[in-house]
Formats: structure tokens, sequence, C-alpha cells
């Protein structure tokens, strides 16, 4: 571990104080730890905040500001940085100004070499969504609070925004992209996560399971339901899975109770009997989760959404940079990118717009993603 110093950055409306909050209560609770947090820039904010809001910026001066306000604020808990049992956390950094200015027009490397006084963070997680997603969670906050939009706050600069960070981020080996589209829930897990890899803390690694279309055939829907037809591939490939050391799980939206098709006990059933015949091949099913509701219903249990996935997260812990999703549709995909796992797809005949990490033919060939 290089220092105990961990910057939280990103745009705004990406959520970046609630889960600093929740960050530094998992600290302190869970961890043990003892939490200094700062907010940056901590001096210097009423002049900066002038600048920022001027009809014409003067990008030079901003920086100036920022440096000192940098320079100033280190002092307050540089002997923090290698205390045993104690954590900095960052709200917002010198990579915030690596972004911000070198939009304004000043070169980047000028403005890395006058924060080259500034340590290098153990690790930096950058909260980023889409800007669509910003724009409204910024409007939101500023009618409950009163205030106008700023310059800042427009959808096309949130876009530039949002593309530079990633840019930056690829130059800086500590830095983590955190996708922030999702429920504070699964953000925070996914935050969790990362710093227990930083912290050398162990967790469980897992790989999240679609039923239908994934490892149960469901080519004979709806005329035949429910089904367990399980594809005979995935029994070589679940046991691969396991002596890899991964626990295995299965989501589903399961919405043939609302349409009156099946009874909870009945869709039940079902699961166990896709357990039992996994379990038959020596392979162990850990645990499922499923969704009765229709379509219609805004559920936080079905998938995109990721109340099923949080509940077994934090029941087994389990590590999600470490972990998988793999399914068929869109719904699972998002599901997995809102909470931070790798995402594979089966290619199938349904409509899809959303982009996973991998994509494959069938459950067989994830074997050779999964290493």
């Amino acid at each position: 571990m290089t220092n105990n110093l961990v910057m939280i950055d990103g745009i705004s409306g990406s959520g970046k104080e609630g889960r600093i909050q929740d960050l530094q209560d998992y600290a302190e609770k869970e961890l043990g730890l003892e939490v200094t947090t700062f907010y940056e820039p901590k001096y210097y904010r009423e002049e900066i905040l002038k600048i920022k809001n001027a009809p014409i910026r003067n990008p030079e001066k901003e920086l100036e500001l920022f440096i000192k306000s940098r320079k100033k604020g280190l002092t307050d808990y540089e002997y923090l940085l290698n205390k045993q049992g104690h954590l900095i956390i960052g709200n917002r950094g010198f990579i915030s100004t690596e972004v911000y200015q070198s939009l304004q027009g000043i070169p980047l490397q000028r403005i890395r070499e006058q924060n080259a006084f500034y340590p290098t963070p153990g690790l930096a997680m950058i909260l980023l969504c889409d800007p669509e997603i910003a724009l409204q969670r910024i409007k939101k906050r500023n009618e409950e609070e009163g205030k106008p939009l700023n310059l800042d706050e427009q959808l096309e600069k949130i876009e530039k925004l949002h593309n530079k960070y990633i840019e930056i981020a690829k130059d800086l080996p500590y830095a983590e992209i955190i996708n922030t589209n999702g429920r504070p829930e699964a953000i925070n897990l996914v935050l969790q996560s990362h710093l227990n890899n930083y912290l050398g803390i162990e967790m469980n690694k897992a790989i999240f399971l679609d039923k239908d279309g994934t490892i149960v055939d469901n080519s004979q829907y709806p005329e035949i339901i429910p089904t367990d037809k399980i594809y005979q591939e995935s029994f070589e490939t679940l046991r691969n899975f396991q002596e890899k050391g991964y626990k295995l799980f299965i989501i589903s939206s399961q919405p043939w109770v609302a349409r009156g098709r099946m009874t909870p006990q009945e869709v039940e059933n079902v699961f166990k009997s896709v357990a039992t015949q996994y379990k038959e091949k020596g392979i162990t099913i850990n645990d499922w989760g499923y969704c009765i509701h229709g379509r219609d219903k805004n559920c936080p249990d079905k998938k995109p959404q990721t109340r099923l996935f949080e509940q077994i997260i934090k029941k087994y812990n389990i590590n999600t940079t470490r972990s998988y999703m793999i399914g068929d549709m869109d719904s699972d995909i998002t599901a997995g990118q809102n909470i931070g796992l790798k995402t594979i797809r089966i290619k199938s005949n349904l409509p899809n717009t959303t982009t996973p990490r991998y994509t494959i033919n069938n459950i067989k060939e994830a074997k050779q993603i999964i290493k």
C-alpha cells in the first residue's frame, strides 16, 4: 500500500458526497479505521467561486488559487499519510484540476508540473454516470436548494467533463472508473470492494447467472412454463467456475406470476429443481433470487435494478471487482454494470443496445474469458 490517501472524484451529479459519507461510515464501523475526510477547495473557496461563476473566466487565476488551497490544505493532514489504522478520504483533488483547467485551455503538462508537490494517492475512484442522468440529478438538487445551474452544469459541458475524466484516468494506474448510474446501495458495495482490494482485505468472488436463455433452455417459452431443461454444456462450465473458486448465484426475472401463468411456489420449485440437477453433478448453486413482478412495476428487484444482487453480495461478502454477470438480455448487462461486475452477454435473437465487456455464443465459451 503506497499510503492511506484515497481520493474520490468525478462529475457533478455522480453522487460523490453521499457515497463518500457512506464509505467513511463503512471504513469506521466495519473496518475499524480512523478516517479523516477533506473537501477541495478547502481554502480560497469564495474567490474560486467568483471566478467560476464569472461571465468571462480567468483559468490561470483559478488554477493559481487551487494550487494555493491544495498546498495549504495538505499541511492539515500530511502527517496522517502513513499513520497505521488511519484512512484519508479526499473529496476531489488534483485530478479535478487536470480535468477542468485543461478544458479551459491550460496545457495538461503544466497543470501536472504545478501539482508535482502533491503525494500520489494510493487509490482514486472516479465516479461517473451518464451525462443525462447527472443533469437530472443536478437539476433536482438545485431546485431543492433554490440555486440556478452554473456554467459547468450544462449538458454539453457535462459530456466534455465526463469524457475528459475517462481520458485522464487512463494515465493514472491507481485510478478506477466507477459507474454511478444505479442505486446508491449498489455503488456503495462497488466502492467497498475497491477499498478492500487496496487494503488487502480478502473477499469472495462470484459468477452471477441469468437463468432462462443462459443456463436453461427457454426456446419453447411461453408454450411450456415452467421449464428446468438445463443446457448440457453448462454443467462442465459451472464446474470449471467452481473449481476456480467462484461462488455461483442465479438472478432472474419471473413475470409469469404477475401474468397469472405460475404461482410463487411453482417458480420456487423450478429453481430448486435446477439447483438439484447441478448438485447431482457436483456443482453447488450457492443461492438464487428472482422477481415475480411484471415489467410495468418499478421493482428494485427486477433487472436492471440491483437489489437482489446487493442482498447476495452482502450476505456472501462478494468482491464486485472480481466477479461476473452472464446473461442474454440488456437488463442482465445493465444490472451487472450498475453494480460493478464484469459483464458477458450470450448472443440471442433478442434486441440489445447495451454493450457488455464480452460477447459469447453460449455458456461454454465463458470458460475462455474467466480464467
